[in-house]
């Protein structure tokens, strides 16, 4: 408090009442004061911090503003305004007040110090390192000017600026502990938390009473992986002040660590029981919630953690997080959006909301976001790894391996980091050393179920099927926790196991047993694997085969020994019979039924075309074709993962057809809505391109009727799509055009399918070269047309 010198015995009497804390004395004092003197501006000052005191803000506000107009000239006057408009968070008008006092006393290092602390308060935290700068420049020795411009440093993740600040604050008094405890702070947001624990200790050294720095401490301890001596020292910090919400929210978040999550959400309640307000406690306690899967309650304790403190970035970064993990992509964006618009330099929230980006499929945002977080601090390892998953994504795989192998320099022993990059060299066609990333993943965590299934698929590309097909099945332990069945929304459900009663088959005898078959993935796997439906029905007494709905015409026609059912929810009760001994998801066929490519299937067809519908279809092409070749087209995927990288455009098509018009009649198998691609490619084509559109014929709805169309032809030209699919089941001579490395069912360096003996495969020479398929197409499209005239 400001008070002046040579008061009048009255002024003393009141000064006394008012230091003393009888403020309602003090407050009659200094108005009788006033009625003999209205012009009296001390006694206005004074009477406005008595009332201020009592809790009358504003009244206060007024009388020391009455002070200010009678004596202008009193700094003290103009602080302690300020410090009434900092108590009540109006800190551009403390600002002013403050700058006011500058002004007639402008060597005061002190104001320049309160200015510096408003300026943090109010988020301007450059503005408050001009002002500490200030000060220390007028009092190079006001080691509490340099311990605010550390604070303020950190802030603003300045964090050499800040070290130097506490650094020189300790070399002019090294015995203050506060500082110690500060100093560790920056070096543990540096990474440097070996360091960091020394600074925390010697700050425990000098006050051994000091439970923010036992916190602080206990901190670094669970950031080293020290997580039994972390909550050891949570404890002595609560055996000091048991009274302190953020030291229950710490020894929550190192339970959290440990996965004792339910203990760490009763350390989160201890702390709001506490503290009521206290936000960080609701928004850790939406974490854990989230990690116990109990989301409702997640997301309610983040938004009260909001709702208690609309600045609390960190519950906006972790409202983030669970919206993405529940797929809520566009909630979660704003989340992050909003945690950013409170602190832009937090490169963990730019990180997470690149994630989310990622998940919304906005790749480009996705990675200006992975960038944003580096350019803050790029020692994010999972932020190179998310820019290396981008890439590869948009099928630049080279510099994707270089994003890989900068994570991997920042932290080598990432299991995640090396299974990414694994997937990026092999397509690459680096086939030995993606196996060798795989296996590196596996070192480090041997149960990584998703660098086994990338490692089986890699083995079943190169030919090996027997421990291909063992890893293949752990396709159902990544992605999602149950068995996914059904790939397209609106054609089926998605179930597991536990949807049917009995023991999934075990590779053991059949011999008077039946089993229960059920599809899985997409239509042209229920296809490729159907192909070992006649080999189990030889096996088994009885095979009963649950189906799309829409294959289950063709699979009647060519598999009339076997029972088939469509989808449905629940499965049909002959489904759930448990007298059935067997059940088994189709792609786990092949483990004990392909051990080796001896046992694929020889016959050249295993579907049948409707007869009469065939027989229509091919009396109709010939008859508009007069007679040329019959050549069916398709030339794109609407696989989620990787049709762009497997398809082409039509504009990649306009040199085969338009050289080969004359002799073959091309018909369009692709499904979808593609008549704007066929009108666009026909109206811009100088040679008089012309694609035949069935319009009878729906590939996506009725696949009877599409597998009549196919068998109807002479030739299918195609990417590997389900069209592919189809006319290989169909024994249709059928040309698959390939991608540089393709899906693994393509295997490499081979020319022909086990799958399918009436295909032929065509591999571009190198990465992105489509052009040198369609140059091998038309020599064997000119060579066939050739034999059909001879």
């Amino acid at each position: 408090m400001f008070t002046s010198t040579n008061t009048p015995s009255e002024l003393q009497q009141a000064i006394s009442c008012h230091q003393a804390g009888q403020l309602q004395r003090a407050e009659t004092l200094y108005r009788q004061i006033l009625n003999n003197n209205p012009q009296h501006a001390d006694a206005l000052h004074l009477l406005g911090l008595v009332t201020y005191q009592s809790g009358k803000a504003e009244v206060a506000i007024n009388f020391i503003k009455e002070a200010i107009h009678l004596s202008p000239e009193s700094p003290s006057f103009f602080c302690n305004l300020g410090d009434i408009f900092r108590s009540l968070r109006r800190f551009e008008e403390a600002i002013q007040a403050y700058r006011q006092a500058i002004t007639i006393e402008p060597e005061s290092a002190e104001i320049y110090n309160v200015i510096g602390i408003t300026s943090k308060d109010n988020g301007k935290i450059r503005d408050a390192i001009h002002a500490y700068q200030r000060a220390i420049q007028i009092d190079p020795n006001y080691v509490e000017a340099y311990n605010n411009l550390g604070n303020s440093f950190k802030a603003d993740h300045q964090y050499e600026g800040a070290l130097q600040a506490f650094q020189q604050a300790l070399n002019l008094n090294p015995n203050i502990a506060e500082i110690h405890n500060n100093f560790g702070s920056v070096l543990k947001a540096m990474g440097r938390v070996e360091e960091a624990v020394q600074a925390y200790l010697q700050a425990i050294v000098i006050n051994p009473d000091y439970p923010q720095a036992y916190s602080n401490l206990a901190v670094a301890y669970a950031e080293l992986g020290k997580f039994e001596e972390s909550l050891q020292t949570f404890q002595q910090a609560l055996n000091l002040n048991p009274n302190i919400a953020g030291i229950h929210t710490g020894y929550g978040n190192t339970l959290q660590k440990l996965n004792r999550l339910k203990e760490a959400v009763q350390a989160y309640q201890t702390a709001i029981r506490v503290d009521p307000k206290h936000s960080q406690a609701y928004s850790d306690m939406g974490v854990a919630f989230a990690a116990l899967e109990q989301f409702d309650q997640a997301i309610n304790s983040c938004k009260k953690a909001i709702e208690l403190d609309n600045h609390n970035h960190e519950a906006y970064d972790n409202l983030g997080n669970i919206y993405n993990e529940l797929g809520q992509s566009k909630d979660a964006c704003q989340a992050f959006q909003q945690a950013l618009v409170i602190n832009p330099q937090v490169a963990e929230t730019h990180y997470n909301f690149g994630n989310a980006l990622q998940k919304a499929n906005r790749l480009e945002d996705a990675l200006e976001e992975y960038q944003h977080a580096l350019n803050i601090n790029s020692n994010i390892y999972l932020a190179y790894n998310g820019i290396g998953f981008i890439l590869y994504k948009l099928g630049d795989f080279n510099q994707s391996v270089g994003a890989y192998q900068d994570a991997l320099k920042l932290k080598l022993d990432c299991f995640e980091v090396y299974n990414n990059l694994g997937n990026s060299l092999r397509s690459l066609g680096r086939i030995e050393e993606a196996i060798q990333a795989y296996k590196r993943a596996l070192e480090i965590r041997p149960d990584y179920n998703e660098a086994e299934h990338n490692l089986g698929l890699t083995l079943l590309t190169e030919g090996k099927f027997t421990p291909g097909w063992n890893l293949y099945e752990n396709r159902w332990k990544i992605g999602s926790k149950k068995r996914q069945r059904v790939e397209q929304s609106g054609f089926g459900r998605s179930y597991g196991e536990a949807d049917f009663p009995q023991p999934l088959w075990d590779g053991s005898q059949l011999d008077n047993k039946s089993i229960v078959v059920w599809m899985e993935q997409g239509i042209g796997d229920h296809i490729m694997f159907s192909s070992l439906l006649p080999k189990l029905q030889r096996h088994a007494q009885r095979v009963l085969v649950e189906s799309e709905h829409r294959l289950l015409p063709i699979f009647q026609r060519s598999f009339s020994k076997i029972e088939f059912f469509p989808v449905q929810s629940p499965p049909h009760s002959q489904l759930l019979d448990t007298s059935i001994n067997f059940q088994s998801p189709i792609g786990s066929l092949p483990q004990y039924l392909l051990p080796d490519e001896d046992r694929f299937m020889k016959c050249p067809s295993y579907f049948n075309a409707c007869h009469h519908k065939t027989g229509a279809l091919r009396r109709k092409y010939l008859q508009l074709s007069n007679r040329k070749l019959a050549v069916g087209i398709s030339w794109k995927s609407k696989n989620r993962n990787i049709g762009k990288l497997k398809s082409t455009s039509l504009d990649h098509w306009e040199g085969l057809l338009s050289r080969f018009q004359r002799d073959c009649f091309f018909i369009n198998l692709q499904y979808g809505d593609v008549e704007e691609e066929i009108d666009a490619l026909i109206s811009s084509s100088k040679s008089g391109v012309r694609i035949y559109c069935d319009k009878d014929i729906d590939p996506l709805e009725n696949l009877d009727d599409f597998s009549a169309q196919v068998s109807a032809l002479d030739l299918v030209i195609s990417t590997s799509n389900t069209t592919v699919h189809m006319a290989g089941a169909l024994g249709k001579p059928v040309w698959t055009l390939l991608h540089y490395v393709p899906d693994w069912r393509w295997m490499l360096n081979r020319s022909d399918s086990p799958w399918y003996p009436s295909m032929t495969l065509f591999r571009p020479e190198k990465l992105g070269d489509w052009s040198s398929v369609f140059q091998q197409v038309a020599v064997s499209l000119e060579e066939l047309l050739l034999d059909k005239r001879s």
